[in-house]
This record gives structure tokens, C-alpha cells and sequence, in this order.
């Protein structure tokens, strides 16, 4: 859709910028210059991300950075979404929060995405990054095959693991030894 270049710059108008086969339908991201923040957006370069479920609108990242390391410094101060009703009944409509939780101890850094669903987290566990529920089961596995689940038939889960994976917010959640510096 968009070269390496333009995907990694700032989105200077809104824009198609990813799509990808779900066993929903297509999920397509449409990136473009944050309409909120006033001036700390421009010179942050936040982008609103809007995602469509087949021209449904599913959910919408209202401060949300260009993929890779803007998006990562942002996601450390909490970014800010509304969640839409994009298949008729299933009712989780509302405000929403990511927010990415760092650590010394691996096993407590987490991206953590909140709203009227309750609360879904990525971690890293052993070599994967895991999607959990509220209660701690997982919905959805990343290994090197590329995500995999039941849960992935759910716009929720869905709209938490296409921001989380096209933002690269799992560089936040290094595996077991390894040192990363940002």
C-alpha cells in the first residue's frame, strides 16, 4: 500500500496505509495527522489511526505515533481510542487506553489495551507474545508463523492486535536475555 519510507514517516494527511485478511473480513488502516493535541501533537508528530473492519469503522487511536519508535514513546504515555460497534450486536462500544508498562523484571513489562471489553494484554512469554484476557487466558499467540487464535474472530481482538502489530509496539516486550535500548 505505502513504500518503507512513507510508513515509517509521520502521516501528513489521512491516508490507506495497511490491509490484512481476517477471518472477519479485511481490516484496512488509515493513517493521518492527529486532530487533538494541539501543539505537542504537531511537533510529536501523533497520528490518528482509524481501523475499518470491511468500510465498518472498528476503532480509532486518537494519539497514536508513525510506527516503530514514535509509536513505542507514545504508547509509554498512554495512548487514547474509541472502540466502534463495527458488527452490529456485539455491543463493546466505548472509550479506550493503551498503555505500555516497563520493567526491569521481564515478566512484569506489558502493552496494555483497556475499555468497556475490560482489560487485554500483551506479554511475552517464553519466545511468543501472548494477547490475555481479563482473567489471564490467552485469546492470541505471535510466534514466527504470525499471530494465531480462535480469539482473532472477535472485532475486539482484532482491534488490539492490528494497532499492537502494525505500530511494532511488541519491541516493547523483548524475549528472555536479550537487551533492548530506545
Amino acid at each position: 500500500m505505502v513504500t518503507a519510507s512513507e510508513w515509517r514517516a509521520p502521516a501528513r494527511e489521512p491516508r490507506a496505509h495497511a490491509r490484512a485478511a481476517t477471518p472477519l473480513g479485511m481490516v484496512v488502516l488509515v493513517r493521518g495527522p492527529a486532530l487533538r493535541g494541539g501543539v505537542e501533537a504537531l511537533t510529536e508528530g501523533w497520528e490518528e489511526w482509524r481501523l475499518s473492519l470491511d468500510g465498518r469503522d472498528l476503532m480509532t487511536v486518537h494519539d497514536l505515533g508513525a510506527p516503530g519508535p514514535p509509536a513505542r514513546r507514545r504508547a509509554r504515555r498512554t495512548v487514547h481510542g474509541l472502540l466502534l460497534p463495527a458488527v452490529p450486536g456485539s455491543g463493546a462500544a466505548g472509550e479506550l487506553t493503551l498503555t505500555a508498562r516497563r520493567s526491569l523484571r521481564a515478566a512484569r513489562r506489558a502493552v496494555a489495551l483497556s475499555g468497556p471489553f475490560g482489560v487485554l494484554t500483551f506479554r511475552r512469554q517464553r519466545l511468543e507474545v501472548v494477547l490475555l484476557d481479563s482473567r489471564g487466558q490467552p485469546l492470541a499467540r505471535l510466534g514466527a508463523e504470525g499471530w494465531r487464535g480462535t480469539a482473532l474472530a472477535d472485532p475486539v481482538v482484532l482491534g488490539a492486535v492490528c494497532p499492537f502489530h502494525w505500530a511494532e509496539l511488541a519491541d516493547l516486550l523483548p524475549p528472555p536475555g536479550s537487551v533492548r535500548q530506545e
